[in-house]
């Protein structure tokens, strides 16, 4: 049999051609773009990963993070786990006022939440990412003058 096309119900799938030899079927599937209705209408049986709140303290993510997320596995509720979700470089100004959104900053005592906005945006502080985030350890580790000396 050649040449049969064939639209199957549940999927998106075109059959293009069907080849019987011996009793061995040998079908060709051309443009697989499978979507399968019968799952889309269905729950997912998916092990998602699940990140609801900031971690209390960059450092559960490890160097380079810039925003860690607390999580777990959607098969897993009990186990946590730490995720990066932004490695981005940063300039840091003033600290960040109780009524500045800081939903982006760590937690923990020790961590330091100040205004900021991403290394190398020509606007600077008229960026529209400018944030209040966790101070990275690097940035912190810096050799600078900060601010106007008081005299």
């Amino acid at each position: 049999m050649t040449n049969i096309e064939t639209n199957i119900a549940d999927t998106d799938t075109r059959v293009t051609g069907v080849e019987v030899q011996s009793g061995v079927e040998d079908v060709h599937v051309d443009n697989l773009g499978t979507r399968l209705n019968s799952i889309e209408n269905k729950e997912s049986n998916v092990n998602e990963l699940v990140l609801d709140v900031v971690a209390t303290s960059l450092d559960k993510c490890g160097a380079g993070c810039a925003d860690c997320r607390k999580g777990y596995y959607s098969d897993f509720p009990t186990m946590t786990i730490y995720t990066c979700v932004d490695t981005g470089h940063y300039m840091y100004g003033n600290k960040c006022k109780s009524t500045d959104d800081k939903s982006m900053c760590s937690t923990g005592a020790t961590e330091l939440c100040h205004m900021s906005f991403p290394w190398g945006d020509s606007l600077a502080w008229n960026s529209p990412d400018v944030a209040c985030r966790t101070m990275t350890k690097e940035f912190q580790n810096l050799q600078m003058d900060w601010g106007l000396s008081c005299n």
